[in-house]
């Protein structure tokens, strides 16, 4: 179902980020979608993996989102399979 689909994204994604990437915009590109399928699959895990590569990109504004996604994960219950 569409819970498998987030989670499978969500862990394709952070692989991808693992590797080498054109760009640190592709990093940046990718943690925010990965970001946003972890969080949809209930994944917390996965989200403050992406959360810390966030926090690694050296933008300010990608570390207040790490912060607001790993509040949100502290907020709320995972989301059931």
């Amino acid at each position: 179902g569409e819970h498998g689909q987030w989670l499978a994204s969500a862990h394709l994604l952070r692989a991808a980020l693992a590797g080498p990437l054109p760009s640190p915009r592709f990093v940046r590109a990718g943690a925010r979608r990965a970001l946003l399928a972890a969080w949809r699959a209930g994944d917390r895990a996965v989200l403050a993996d992406i959360a810390t590569v966030l926090d690694g990109t050296g933008y300010e504004v990608d570390r207040w989102l790490a912060a607001d996604w790993r509040q949100r994960a502290a907020f709320t219950p995972p989301a059931s399979p």
